[in-house]
């Protein structure tokens, strides 16, 4: 399926409406989410729309379906701060799988090039001192 095709298929506002009313996404739908994902992130950066990767993501975040946890990984991989931001909120702050992702988040704290006014770098650092404190 091209991306044209796989957006055609995915209405980002209809999904968080679903999710609103209380509705799960259909097992066609995380599948349609899987490859949307994994597409956008395996293309070329000049064709990939970190636009509809955040909505994706935000629709992932909004249906707290946690067996969707490796897609939020993947954006991880992309040089968005906005995207890596709501990635590790999501997998850390509200699914509180912080432990799991000590190494990313230390990596994370440490600066990323694409990091330009910190934002990652400081929630980074959110996560892991709040691991101190459970330790």
């Amino acid at each position: 399926m091209t991306d044209s095709e796989l957006l055609s298929n995915l209405d980002f506002d209809s999904l968080i409406y679903k999710i609103n009313r209380g509705e799960s996404l259909s097992e066609n739908e995380k599948n349609l989410l899987v490859e949307f994902i994994k597409f956008q992130i395996h293309a070329p950066k000049e064709k990939r729309s970190l636009e509809d990767l955040f909505a994706a993501a935000s629709v992932i975040k909004k249906s707290n379906q946690r067996d969707l946890a490796f897609l939020l990984e993947l954006c991880l991989e992309v040089s968005d701060p906005l995207l890596v931001c709501l990635s590790l909120e999501t997998l850390c702050g509200e699914w509180g799988l912080t432990k799991e992702y000590k190494e990313r988040l230390v990596y994370f704290s440490l600066g990323s090039p694409f990091d330009h006014d910190g934002d990652i770098a400081d929630l980074a650092k959110v996560y892991l001192k709040s691991l101190k404190k459970v330790a």
